[in-house]
């Protein structure tokens, strides 16, 4: 699909690619290679080496 229908249009395309089986899913698994929290205080940072399977939006550190 070159885009995804609005929401007061039909929704027949992406029903029929699901049912075709043409779709992916994921949970979006993110590899943390190496990572770290530098500087003390209200200067700290977090730095990492990722990988990751989905492309991200953003990352929220909790």
């Amino acid at each position: 699909m070159a885009s995804v229908p609005e929401y007061n249009q039909s929704w027949a395309p992406v029903v029929e690619g699901i049912r075709a089986g043409d779709f992916y899913g994921t949970t979006g698994e993110v590899l943390f290679h190496s990572w770290g929290v530098e500087g003390n205080g209200g200067h700290s940072f977090y730095t990492a080496n990722i990988e990751y399977t989905f492309p991200l939006e953003f990352a929220e550190l909790v």
